[in-house]
């Protein structure tokens, strides 16, 4: 395997590490770490579902990256095509992760708005 081969590769198991913490909890509300957003960030009660649900998706994009990588490896692609691919597949993880958890956190939301007294 290639250095970018190894790079996307540990690209995939660091961000499934750092959704670790942030799956079990183990993330307080902060400035630099977790799924912050302004609904996120000042309330704590949307903050560990937020980032609970947001830690898993980021194992399971990690995951996902580090096969691809190491799958996308051995295919006899060049440096330039490996490199398209591999961030291919990074953005769309990423970007699964990020439309997947927001929707999750306006699903949280919204449970919190029903008038339950009706």
């Amino acid at each position: 395997m290639n250095l970018i081969a190894i790079l996307f590769t540990l690209s995939g198991v660091m961000l499934a590490a750092l959704g670790v913490p942030m799956l079990l909890g183990r993330v307080p509300p902060n400035s630099l770490y977790g799924f912050r957003t302004p609904a996120t960030v000042g309330e704590p009660a949307l903050w560990y579902p937020a980032n609970r649900y947001a830690g898993r998706r980021m194992i399971e994009a990690g995951l996902v990256l580090a096969l691809a990588s190491a799958a996308l490896a051995f295919l006899g692609l060049s440096v330039d095509g490996y490199t398209l691919a591999g961030t291919g597949v990074l953005i769309n993880a990423l970007s699964v992760v990020i439309i997947r958890s927001l929707c999750f956190l306006k699903h949280l939301q919204a449970s919190r708005n029903v008038d339950h007294t009706a």
